[in-house]
């Protein structure tokens, strides 16, 4: 199957499939078990978790608010040329600063789980990267918010490596106390205890 190329919304055009934007999310969270905003609650008679939906919709349509604002761009991929099913949605915002005019922040980068595997993350993401360079967004930064632990895992230990190793130049018998040590090893992140090279 080919994907259509992304596209960004237009506020004019593409209203109406916010509401497969909050579906998307919806079921992103309650599949995938992702962290973005929003927590199901569990309805007492039936024991399933449920959403709000009218509140996820409500959020999406305040983004698409600040697109029609300028202050926003949502990137769609479609599965098909029709642009009937929305498989894969990305948020790219930005907020007044003197001191990064040039940072933008990806918010809510979520595909169809029945869609995964596809390269529509990849898609949207090269999508977004031109639209930001466009908008004279030259640095994008991304909050983890997924249950996948290896993405932020890797950020967390290069930090630590990073912060450690720079506090053993300035302290040669520097030794970590705090508790990332140990998680660290515990996760089998580093391999042997000790003063850090």
């Amino acid at each position: 199957m080919t994907l259509p190329p992304p596209i960004r919304y237009s506020p004019t055009q593409h209203k109406y499939l916010l509401e497969q934007a909050a579906d998307l999310h919806i079921a992103c969270v309650l599949e995938d078990g992702t962290l973005a905003t929003f927590l199901p609650h569990r309805n007492p008679e039936s024991n399933a978790l449920e959403f709000d939906r009218q509140k996820v919709q409500d959020y999406w349509a305040a983004y698409g608010t600040d697109v029609d604002n300028g202050s926003r761009e949502i990137i769609l991929q479609f599965s098909d040329e029709n642009e009937t099913e929305v498989i894969g949605v990305v948020s790219l915002g930005w907020a007044y600063s003197e001191t990064g005019p040039f940072r933008g922040n990806i918010h809510k980068l979520f595909t169809s789980p029945q869609h995964r595997f596809k390269g529509v993350g990849k898609r949207l993401m090269m999508k977004v990267e031109e639209v930001a360079r466009e908008r004279g967004k030259t640095l994008l930064v991304r909050r983890a918010s997924s249950t996948s632990s290896k993405p932020r895992t890797s950020l967390l230990i290069a930090r630590y490596r990073c912060l450690t190793r720079r506090l053993a130049l300035e302290q040669s018998t520097f030794t970590p106390r705090s508790g990332i040590r140990k998680w660290a090893l515990s996760q089998g992140l580093e391999s042997t205890p000790g003063p850090v090279n």
